[in-house]
């Protein structure tokens, strides 16, 4: 029943979808995005609408014709059903439609009526050299036992909302309700639309919002989702013990090779809102021989120790041995209790000899990692709190990574 219940509202929303909005032919020639200086006004609003309703029908009418690439991921968890599928154009990929579908409790816009209880979304997102122009999304929502379902259009140009169709009435922009959507649109907090900045590299840095810290992991997983549509797992690998920073790796597969990427995530409360702010810290390379930066041969060094591979340990260590240097100062003292330097034998080597958690609880402490090997090809990766700090330091030569020296310091 409950699938018959979905394909039926699929048919609805396809239908009404395509009736509301009368389009022109294909062509593909239209005139550029308004700037983003341009006040709408009348007839300047009406050629926008027109426009939209341009753009509309030409994205539809090439997604449907099988003219665009598409991607398809649903995410199903305990409290999660998630369906996110891509139209793009296979050039630019500037051009798109995003449909989304979520029976996850909750809603990111205001509502006319907040006492409602929504328990599903199903939104089509439609892009133009990468600019949103127009939102169509159906609310399911319960008040009182009776289920009920709210309909609405929202158009953009320069970033902001030029009209409301709300069911089959055009919603004044004096309204009350239009002005704090169209504030929500602009705020860039709304976490269902954040994902669609399809990138995150090296020394990019994602920030995601949220009303509840609850709701801040859910735009987490949907950011990664959207922009791994592909992955064939995304999954919490690490929590430090004040919960603020989060670990989580994703696989994908491409042509039958796997990648595996490592992001963390840091939450705090900003405001009256939750704050996540993440990043890629690395790629696991395929070998020692594809480390390209300090991250990745750490990430490199985790995998090691959770198979307690000594012999690819062994060759991460150089000649002479790996040095470890413990120092103890306790209280202002000139001289420390305790410092001494040990040398441990490439050969005799073992995880436990390397005086650093090489592990995922490396992030409990907020690891400093250089970003790149420098010219010298050193970095070195530095771990400290309560009153200890421990460092490492390695070396690229050539292709080759090398363990060389440890530094523990405890006051």
């Amino acid at each position: 029943m409950k699938k018959l219940l979905f394909t039926l509202f699929s048919a609805y929303l396809f239908v009404q979808c395509n009736t509301a909005i009368k389009t022109k032919s294909t062509q593909e020639t239209v005139v550029s995005p308004l700037a983003d200086t341009v006040v709408i006004a009348e007839p300047t609003l009406k050629d926008s609408i027109q426009q939209i309703r341009d753009w509309f029908g030409t994205i539809n009418r090439n997604a449907e014709a099988g003219n665009y690439e598409r991607l398809h991921h649903e995410i199903k968890t305990d409290s999660l059903n998630l369906i996110i599928t891509e139209f793009r154009d296979k050039g630019t990929k500037s051009r798109k439609k995003i449909v989304y579908k979520s029976d996850e409790p909750g809603y990111d816009l205001p509502l006319r009526n907040p006492s409602v209880r929504v328990n599903g979304i199903n939104r089509e997102y439609y892009y133009w050299d990468d600019r949103l122009f127009f939102i169509y999304e159906i609310v399911e929502t319960k008040r009182d036992s009776i289920n009920e379902t709210l309909e609405n259009r929202f158009y953009f140009a320069s970033n902001r909302m030029i009209r409301w169709i709300e069911g089959k009435a055009t919603i004044e922009r004096t309204d009350t309700l239009f002005k704090k959507l169209d504030d929500a649109f602009a705020s860039q907090k709304v976490h269902l639309l954040q994902p669609y900045d399809y990138f995150m590299v090296y020394n990019g840095t994602k920030t995601l919002f949220s009303d509840s810290k609850r709701e801040l992991m859910g735009a987490i997983y949907k950011h990664l989702h959207f922009t791994f549509p592909k992955a064939e797992s995304i999954q919490t690998v690490f929590i430090n013990l004040f919960k603020n920073t989060y670990v989580l790796e994703v696989i994908t597969e491409q042509k039958s090779v796997k990648e595996t990427s490592l992001f963390v995530f840091e939450t705090s409360l900003s405001g009256q809102a939750w704050e996540a702010k993440g990043e890629l810290f690395a790629r696991l390379p395929k070998s020692e021989a594809e480390i390209q930066t300090p991250a990745e041969f750490i990430y490199y060094m985790i995998q090691l120790a959770e198979k307690n591979d000594t012999l690819k340990l062994r060759e991460l260590i150089p000649k002479q041995g790996y040095e470890t240097h413990v120092t103890v100062s306790i209280g202002d003292v000139d001289t420390p209790q305790y410092d001494k330097l040990t040398t441990v034998s490439k050969d005799t080597l073992r995880f436990e000899h390397l005086g650093f958690p090489f592990g995922l609880s490396i992030f409990e402490y907020n690891p400093r990692v250089n970003k790149f090997f420098h010219e010298d090809g050193k970095a070195s990766i530095t771990i400290s709190g309560g009153g200890f700090s421990e460092s490492v330091y390695i070396r690229k030569i050539k292709n080759k990574v090398y363990l060389q020296r440890h530094t523990s310091l405890d006051h």
